[in-house]
C-alpha cells in the first residue's frame, strides 16, 4: 500500500464520520418532533474509552476479531459472487451487527473500505486500518483535543474532519472512471442480492439487531 493510498482511505474514514455526525443530527431533530431522541444511541457510538479494558477491547481486540468474523470469514465467504457483492452485503452486515442506527451508517460506509483493502491488499492491512481508525481518529483525538483550549477543540475538530472530507470527495471524484471500471469488472452474478435479501437468517440477524437499534430509541 503506498503512502498516497493511505492517505486516500484515511480521508474516506473522516467522510464517514462527517457522514455519522450529519445523519445523527438531522435524524434527531426529526425524531424530536415525537417526543424521541437519538443521544443515546450517538452517545455509545462515539464514547470514549474511559477504562483500560475498553481501550484495549477498542484498539486490538474489536477490530482483530471483527475483522475475522466480517472479511475473513463472511466476505472470503461472499467472494465467489462477485467482489462487488462481497464487498456490499458482508459491509451491511457489519453495519447492522453493531445494533445502534447512527453507527449503522458508519459501520456500513466504513465496511467498504475494510473489505476492499482485504480483497486489494489483506486483511493485515484491514486490521491495521481499523486499528488506525479506532486508536488514533478514535481515542487519539479525543486525547488530543483533551489537551487544547476549550475554544480551539471544536475549530479543530469541524477543519480536520471537513478537510479530511473535502479530500475524499476530491479523490471519489478524480477517481471515478476507475472506480466505475473496478465494479463493471466485479459485478455481482445475477441474482446475488435477491437471494441474499430472501435469507431467513438475514431476516433473523437484521430483526433482532434492528430491534435493538430501536429499543434504543427509548431509553
Amino acid at each position: 500500500m503506498t503512502p498516497k493510498t493511505f492517505l486516500i482511505l484515511t480521508s474516506l474514514l473522516l467522510l464517514a464520520q462527517t457522514f455519522f455526525n450529519l445523519f445523527s443530527q438531522v435524524f434527531e431533530s426529526f425524531l424530536n418532533i415525537f417526543g424521541l431522541s437519538l443521544m443515546s444511541s450517538v452517545e455509545a457510538a462515539s464514547a470514549d474509552s474511559t477504562t483500560w479494558t475498553m481501550f484495549l477491547y477498542s484498539a486490538i481486540v474489536g477490530p482483530i476479531s471483527e475483522e475475522l468474523i466480517f472479511r475473513v470469514a463472511g466476505l472470503r465467504t461472499f467472494e465467489k459472487y462477485g467482489k462487488v457483492f462481497a464487498i456490499s452485503f458482508s459491509s451491511l452486515l457489519f453495519g447492522i451487527f453493531h445494533g445502534n442506527l447512527p453507527q449503522i451508517i458508519f459501520a456500513t460506509f466504513v465496511g467498504f473500505i475494510f473489505s476492499y483493502v482485504t480483497l486489494e491488499y489483506s486483511v493485515f492491512w484491514a486490521i491495521g486500518l481499523h486499528i488506525f481508525n479506532n486508536l488514533v481518529l478514535g481515542d487519539g483525538l479525543a486525547l488530543f483535543y483533551s489537551y487544547l483550549p476549550g475554544v480551539l477543540v471544536g475549530l479543530v475538530h469541524v477543519v480536520l474532519l471537513y478537510g479530511g472530507s473535502g479530500l475524499a470527495l476530491y479523490f471519489l471524484y478524480s477517481l471515478r472512471k476507475e472506480i466505475s471500471a473496478y465494479i463493471e469488472t466485479n459485478k455481482p452474478e445475477s441474482g446475488s442480492f435477491r437471494s441474499a435479501f430472501m435469507s431467513v437468517w438475514f431476516w433473523l440477524f437484521s430483526i433482532f439487531m434492528i430491534g435493538n437499534t430501536i429499543y434504543m430509541l427509548f431509553l
